[in-house]
C-alpha cells in the first residue's frame, strides 16, 4: 500500500509535468549544479567530511559540497567544536574571522562586517527562531550537544532570507543519527563553579533515525569592579548566575528512497541571578527565567532524477519573566515584573530543478509573528509577512575553468511595511583547479521591531519616556563583496577578502526635551524628556581580511586570519559630532587557531587566540567629560586533551590572560576547569565489524 508520503509525491510529479508540458529536464552530471540530498550528506564518512568535501547549505538553500559553493561558506563542523571545547554558540564564534562578538552582561550578539547584532540572522536548520530581545539573539541561548557543524556567510543574504540578513547569516545544523544505535557523554568542570554536561544518543534501524541529546549548564556570577556599588554585597554582577538545562530530539523516516520526512524538537529553560543598581543606592536583585520551545518539521521529496520539494514547518514560543526587587525595607519604586511572551509560526516551501546548465531553486515563504509584554502598545502586537524567493545558478561553462553566474532575488511582503524587493547577483570563477574567484553585490534590509513601533516606557524617576513609532521604514543596505582562495599546495590554502557596505535610514532614538513642540512620536508631556525611534542618517562599512590555514592531516592544523575594517556614520542627535566611525567597532582584529596532536601519545593540543584593537564608544560612562574608549584586547584559550582507552580526558584554561572591563568588556575572567568525554558504538554496523 502507497504511504500517504509517496502519494503526495505521485501527484506532485503529475502537477509538475502537466505544468512543464512533458517537457523533459536535461541531466548534467556538474559537481557545482548537482544538489546533493540531505541523505547523502548524512552518510558521509568522518574522512570524507574534509574541508573540501563538506556539505553545506546557507549560501544558496541547497546542499552544495563546500568546494562548489558558489557563496563563501565558512564552516565549523563538529570535530572543531569539540576539539575547542565550545559550550555554547559564543564559544563557536569568538575566534571566527570576520565576526566580532558584542558582549553585554545578559547576552551576546555577533557583528558581521561591521553590521550589528540586529542585522545579522542567527538560523538553526535554516530555521527562524523566536527570542530576539532589544533586537538581538542571544548566542549563549544556543547549546552544542545536537550540533553537526555552524556555517556563515558574510555579506548581504536578503535575497534568499529575508529581513535581517543584511550584515549576513549564522546557521546551526543540528545533528542526524548515522549510526544503529550510539551514544556520547561529556562532564566539564570548572572554576567559579561551571558545569557542562551533555549527553546523546542516536539510532539508525531500518527507515527510521532518532538522535535524541540533553544538557546541564552551570556557572556562577561574576562582578568585574567591587567598588561600584554601595558595598561589595550590593556591587552590580556583569554576568549573571546561570543555570540552564536543554533537551533536542531529531526523528527522521523514509518512506522511500525518494521520500523522506523530519520531526525536529528542542526546548530550553534557562535561570539567572543578578544584581543590578539604579543611580547609586538604589540596589535591585534581578531573577530571569527564559523558556523556549520549537517544533518543526517536513517532508523532503526527490520527484525526479533532476528535481526536489521541501516543506519546512516551524513553530517557536519564547517566554522571558524578569522580577526586580530593590533592596531595602519599604523600597519598591523600582520594584518591577515583566513577562515577555513570543511567538513565532513558518512555512516555507522550495523547489529546486536542474534543467540543462542551470539549478533552479524557487519557494515561498510564510511568517506570523507575535509578541506579548506590558511595555508594548495595547500590551500585544502581531505582524504577518509573505515573500516569493527564486535564485538560478547556471554554470557557464566548466572545462579546465569554470563560470558560474547566480542571480537570485525575493520579495517581501510585510503587514506593518508593506513590500520590499532584495535582488542579488554573484559570479564564481575558477581560472585554475587551484584558485577561486567570487564576487555578488546584493540589498539587504531589516524591519522595525515590535519595539521599535510599539514600545511604550516611562522611567518617572529619571524623568524620561522612550516611544516607538509607526512611521519608520526598514533599514536598507547595498553591498559588494569580493574573495579569493588559492591553494598554494596541498594542505595550505591563501584567502583574501574585501567588502563595501552603504546603509540608509538606520534605526537610532532621538532625544526630544519637554519643551519641544515636535515630537515625531508619542504623547508629549511636559515633565518628561522623550526617546523617539527613528530613521536617522547612513552608514557605511568597508574593510579586507586575509587569512592561511594549514593542515598536514596528521601533527598540525592551524589557521591566522587578520581582518581591516572602516566605518562611518551620520547621527543627527550628536551635536557636537554628528559624524564620526560607528562605535564598538575595531579597525583591527586578528585571530589564530592552532592544533597540535602527537598521534603516539594520543594527546592534542588546542590553542585559540584574538587580538582586537581599541575601539571608541562614543559614551562617557566614568563622567570625565570624554569619550570612552574600549581598550585593546587579546583573549587566549588553552586545552588539552589525552585519549585513555575509550575515552577523552582534558583539561584547559579560558581567557588564559584575564582580560576584562567592567564597563567595555565584560568578559567572565580566567576560568580552568577539566573534564572526560566518550562515545561508543551500542550496535556498530557491518562495516565496524569487519
Amino acid at each position: 500500500m502507497a504511504t500517504p508520503l509517496r502519494l503526495i509525491r505521485n501527484f506532485i510529479v503529475l502537477a509538475g509535468v502537466v505544468l512543464s508540458g512533458g517537457a523533459q529536464a536535461q541531466v548534467v552530471t556538474s559537481s557545482a549544479a548537482v544538489a546533493v540530498p540531505d541523505v547523502v550528506a548524512d552518510d558521509l564518512s568522518d574522512e570524507f567530511d574534509d574541508v573540501l568535501e563538506q556539505i553545506v547549505v546557507t549560501g544558496s538553500r541547497t546542499s552544495k559540497r563546500a568546494a562548489d559553493a558558489p557563496v563563501a561558506t565558512d564552516v565549523v563542523d563538529r570535530a572543531a567544536i569539540q576539539a575547542s571545547g565550545a559550550a555554547s554558540l559564543e564559544d563557536v564564534l569568538e575566534t571566527q574571522p570576520g565576526l566580532q562578538l558584542e558582549r553585554g552582561a545578559n547576552s551576546t550578539g555577533v557583528r558581521i562586517q561591521g553590521f550589528n547584532p540586529e542585522q545579522v540572522l542567527v538560523l538553526v536548520d535554516g530555521e527562524r527562531i523566536a527570542g530576539r530581545v532589544r533586537d538581538q539573539f542571544d548566542l549563549r541561548q544556543i547549546d552544542l550537544e545536537n550540533v553537526e557543524r555552524v556555517e556563515i556567510v558574510r555579506g548581504a543574504a536578503s535575497a534568499l532570507y529575508g529581513s535581517d540578513a543584511m550584515g549576513g547569516v549564522v546557521n546551526v545544523i543540528t545533528r542526524r543519527a548515522k549510526k544503529p544505535l550510539s551514544a556520547s557523554a561529556r562532564g566539564t568542570f570548572g572554576t567559579q563553579n561551571v558545569v557542562d554536561a551533555i549527553g546523546s544518543v542516536g539510532s539508525r534501524r531500518g527507515r527510521f533515525t532518532t538522535n535524541v541529546s540533553g544538557g546541564y549548564h552551570r556557572a556562577d556570577a561574576y562582578d568585574l569592579d567591587t567598588t561600584d556599588g554601595p558595598s561589595p554585597e550590593a556591587s552590580p554582577t556583569n554576568g549573571d548566575e546561570r543555570s540552564s538545562w536543554n533537551v533536542a530530539a531529531v526523528t527522521g523516516y523514509e518512506a522511500d528512497a525518494d521520500t523522506r520526512a523530519e520531526l525536529k524538537l528542542r526546548y530550553r529553560s534557562a535561570d539567572l541571578q543578578g544584581i543590578g543598581l539604579v543611580g547609586e543606592r538604589a540596589v535591585i536583585d534581578r531573577a530571569e527565567r527564559i523558556d523556549r520551545l520549537t517544533v518543526s518539521g517536513g517532508p523532503e521529496i526527490d520527484l525526479d532524477d533532476a528535481s526536489k520539494l521541501r516543506v519546512s514547518i516551524v513553530h517557536s514560543r519564547y517566554r522571558q519573566q524578569i522580577v526586580q526587587d530593590q533592596r531595602g525595607v519599604g523600597a519598591t519604586e523600582f520594584d518591577s515584573i515583566e513577562d515577555n511572551r513570543q511567538v513565532s509560526n513558518q512555512v516555507e516551501v522550495q523547489y529546486d530543478r536542474l534543467i540543462g546548465d542551470h539549478f533552479v531553486s524557487a519557494g515561498v515563504s510564510g511568517l506570523h509573528e507575535q509578541q506579548e509584554v506590558d511595555f508594548l502598545e495595547d500590551g500585544i502586537q502581531d505582524r504577518r509577512r509573505g515573500a516569493i524567493f527564486v535564485q538560478d545558478e547556471w554554470t557557464v561553462f566548466e572545462d579546465t575553468t569554470r563560470l558560474m553566474i547566480i542571480p537570485s532575488g525575493r520579495i517581501d511582503t510585510d503587514s506593518q511595511f508593506g513590500t520590499r524587493p532584495s535582488p542579488r547577483l554573484a559570479v564564481r570563477w575558477d581560472p585554475s583547479r587551484d584558485v577561486i574567484l567570487r564576487a555578488s553585490y546584493g540589498w539587504g534590509f531589516r524591519a522595525p521591531t515590535f519595539e521599535n513601533l510599539y514600545l511604550v516606557f516611562t522611567n518617572t524617576g529619571s524623568g524620561y519616556r522612550i516611544n516607538g513609532n509607526r512611521d519608520l521604514q526598514p533599514e536598507r543596505s547595498q553591498g559588494l563583496n569580493f574573495d579569493v582562495a588559492y591553494e598554494l599546495r596541498r594542505g595550505l590554502t591563501l584567502t583574501g577578502a574585501a567588502f563595501y557596505n552603504d546603509i540608509e535610514d538606520l534605526i537610532d532614538t532621538l532625544r526630544f526635551e519637554p519643551t519641544d513642540a515636535n515630537i515625531p512620536c508619542g504623547v508629549r508631556d511636559t515633565n518628561l524628556s522623550q526617546f523617539c525611534y527613528v530613521n536617522v542618517g547612513e552608514a557605511k562599512t568597508m574593510g579586507a581580511s586575509f587569512g592561511a590555514t594549514y593542515d598536514d592531516e596528521e601533527y598540525l592544523t592551524a589557521s591566522a586570519s587578520v581582518d581591516l575594517l572602516a566605518t562611518s556614520g551620520t547621527y543627527p542627535n550628536d551635536p557636537v559630532e554628528p559624524e564620526h566611525e560607528l562605535p564598538n567597532r575595531p579597525n583591527f582584529r586578528g585571530t589564530v587557531q592552532i592544533t597540535g596532536r602527537v598521534p603516539e601519545w594520543r594527546t592534542q593540543l588546542v590553542v585559540r587566540a584574538t587580538f582586537e584593537g581599541a575601539a571608541e564608544t562614543f559614551v562617557d560612562l566614568d563622567n570625565d567629560g570624554e569619550d570612552d574608549i574600549r581598550p585593546a584586547h587579546a583573549l587566549v584559550d588553552l586545552r588539552v586533551s589525552h585519549e585513555l582507552y575509550s575515552l577523552n580526558v582534558f583539561a584547559g584554561v579560558e581567557n588564559l590572560l584575564n582580560v576584562y572591563d567592567a564597563d567595555h568588556l565584560p568578559i567572565r575572567p580566567r576560568t580552568f576547569y577539566a573534564g572526560i568525554q566518550g562515545s561508543y558504538d551500542i550496535l556498530p554496523t557491518k562495516e565496524d565489524d569487519s
